[in-house]
């Protein structure tokens, strides 16, 4: 079977060689023209065995008689089975028994007869980290750093949305193509579907992108939804200027301000390797671009293409970059706990060489599209306390099981004096968090109180004995209700029902969309 055999080679490449998901399917796509017709089944089963490896490799854990090879193979006939449903199960054992022999076939076959859930340790509880980790597909160390961030309720949506294959959004580059030629095409179904975001439309077409003409033409490129949020926010007029500096692959935040701005405002754009980012250096160049400046420099030595203080600084760091995970299956294997303090370096370092080019009264952006405090809301708190000559006028965590469908924290920082009306607000947020604070706290004390004391009944009066009658023998004390043992607690406490979900279905992600 043609599909499995390349399915099987692309995913030892991207486990053992560690060759990007999408590197590795594009290269061998280009290098073998005549297998292109196999290309959507084939990244439907890679990208889908990717999204489920931990828990398929759990599943396959102890069966020494496999080899590395064979669970590969066995991942993919699982992925085909529980999610994809691309190829039939009887032609993919029919494979297997030819190509490892009966007993591994049988085997494999053993696995495919159970639910799903039953590849699942079956003493965990929904709310486990083993359990979400297993189910989600998630390292125990990137559950830690987003429910560090987050209450456990927003942190187990957040983790279950990030494991599912996102539907593409695109913004329509308007200069060039009216967006309600794609909402409203004369001839077929549209492809497109209007988002929450001005200009960006979600890809709901069944042909992959890139046989799309709207595609091949730049006409639209991808960009999440929560980069045109945060960009929209700021603006600037002539004769002003803007720089930014994306230290990250993601080219889209650099071709928004192209797109938005033209030649109305200089356009400083900084970026580390101009190889990551030549569709932009394209870009300026069909549209005959005068005012956009795309340089290659490291972020602390822009004193050659920057002559002057700018009205807004955006500054895209690398960052844990959970974002990332929808859109690509093997982000996951690649990144590394210990890369962590190296990236929180990096950032701090990042942010305090571009704030030199801020102007008096000017914005400077901050965004890294992650869920992780320390390299957001902390990273922030510390640059203020060492720059109180700026401010901050907004920050926000955006989540993406929320309309936004993005992992992006941001803040707008201003260098001037903070207004009277942003004191004033602060203030009275501060007073009612107090006061949510205080009734939290009033709450948990009345729960916490122990109960009333049970009243004794009152006993009528004995006359008094002539003689003292031999002392009866002393019945067994009831323990009064003060003195009872207290109930066992359990051996854990499931989450306050304000934080947990009513209930945690295992949610399956969405197959390999045809636009990879």
């Amino acid at each position: 079977m043609k599909q499995l055999e390349i399915a099987a080679l692309l995913l030892g490449e991207i486990e053992s060689e560690g060759i990007p998901f999408h590197d590795a399917v594009g290269g061998y796509f280009r290098e073998h023209g005549e297998d292109q017709a196999h290309r959507g089944i084939v990244s439907n089963l890679v990208g889908t065995a990717l999204r489920h490896k931990m828990l398929f490799d759990y599943a396959l854990k102890y069966y020494d008689s496999l080899s590395e090879e064979d669970k590969r193979l066995a991942s993919l006939a699982m992925a085909n089975h529980y999610y994809s449903k691309r190829l039939d199960d009887q032609d993919v054992l029919a494979h297997l028994s030819e190509t490892l022999g009966e007993e591994k076939a049988i085997l494999i076959r053993s696995f495919m007869e159970k639910k799903r859930e039953e590849l699942l340790p079956q003493n965990l509880q929904r709310f486990e980290t083993r359990y979400i980790t297993l189910n989600f597909n998630c390292p125990q160390w990137v559950y830690h750093r987003i429910r560090s961030t987050l209450r456990s309720a927003k942190a187990y949506h957040a983790i279950r949305e990030l494991t599912r294959q996102a539907r593409p959004t695109l913004r329509v580059r308007k200069s060039h193509l009216d967006p309600e030629v794609l909402l409203n095409p004369r001839d077929g179904e549209p492809a497109y579907e209007e988002s929450p975001v001005p200009g960006i439309l979600r890809y709901v077409g069944k042909s992959p992108l890139r046989h799309r003409q709207e595609w091949t033409n730049n006409n639209v490129f991808l960009e999440k939804m929560g980069t045109k949020h945060v960009l929209d926010q700021v603006g600037v007029q002539d004769p002003g200027q803007i720089l930014m500096y994306a230290d990250i692959e993601d080219s889209s935040a650099l071709r928004e301000l192209i797109e938005t701005y033209m030649d109305t405002v200089g356009l400083n754009l900084g970026v580390r390797l101009l190889s990551d980012h030549l569709e932009v250096r394209r870009m300026i160049r069909r549209d005959q671009l005068k005012t956009a400046n795309l340089f290659e420099a490291a972020p602390d030595a822009l004193e050659a293409y920057v002559s002057r203080k700018q009205e807004a600084v955006f500054v895209l760091p690398r960052s844990t970059g959970f974002d990332d995970i929808p859109t690509a299956p093997d982000y996951l294997l690649r990144l590394k706990e210990e890369d962590v303090k190296g990236l929180v370096e990096n950032q701090a370092k990042m942010l305090e060489s571009l704030s030199e080019y801020v102007a008096d009264e000017g914005k400077l952006v901050y965004m890294v599209y992650t869920i992780d405090a320390l390299e957001a809301q902390d990273q922030i708190k510390a640059f203020l306390e060492k720059h109180p000559e700026y401010y901050c006028l907004k920050e926000e965590q955006l989540l993406p099981q929320e309309k936004l469908e993005t992992a992006l924290y941001y803040a707008i920082l201003v260098k001037g004096e903070k207004p009277q009306w942003l004191i004033e607000q602060e203030e009275a947020e501060k007073a009612a968090l107090a006061l949510e604070e205080e009734r939290r706290r009033a709450e948990r004390s009345q729960k916490e109180a122990p109960a009333p004391k049970a009243e004794e009944p009152a006993h009528a009066e004995e006359p008094e004995a002539e003689e003292p009658a031999p002392a009866p023998e002393a019945p067994a004390e009831e323990p009064k209700p003060e003195e009872s043992a207290p109930a066992e607690k359990p051996a854990e406490e499931a989450p306050a029902e304000e934080d947990a979900p009513a209930e945690a279905p295992s949610e399956e992600p969405k197959a390999e969309e045809a636009g990879e």
